[in-house]
């Protein structure tokens, strides 16, 4: 088993501008956000097995009325590495994230517990994927 312990930091936003609506029915938006020292931990596992035949996710939290899936940023994120990266891999991706970050507050506690994914398992698997 190989882990890497992560810090998920919450945003806040000093400017938003609503710019217009987009053709899919999404609004344009111009921010300037600042990261804060407020962050979830986020511990990423690969849990390799030779006796599985693909890569399964599972997400755990400290707090009970955080979806532990598919609804859940963290485990969405998972998935998509697991199928962009996961070919012929056999484990199992593991995250357990302690919250910290106030949930539905728009500081991207979600959002920030993907990234941390992605930047976990891209180490863990050592893809070598840009951070930019």
């Amino acid at each position: 088993m190989k882990l890497i312990d992560l810090k998920s930091y919450a945003k806040v936003n000093l400017a938003l501008d609503v710019l217009g609506r987009r053709p899919d029915g999404y609004h344009e938006l111009r921010m300037v956000m600042q990261q804060t020292a407020l962050a979830d931990d986020v511990c990423v596992r690969w849990i390799s097995d030779g006796k599985a035949d693909a890569v399964a996710v599972e997400v755990h939290t400290n707090r009970y009325y955080i979806p532990t899936d598919r609804r859940n940023t963290a485990y969405g994120a998972a998935e998509v590495m697991a199928d962009r990266f996961g070919a012929g891999m056999a484990g199992t991706i593991r995250v357990d994230i302690k919250k910290k970050v106030p949930v539905a507050a728009g500081l991207a506690g979600g959002s920030g517990n993907g990234a941390a994914v992605i930047h976990g398992l891209n180490k863990l698997w050592g893809l070598g994927l840009s951070v930019r």
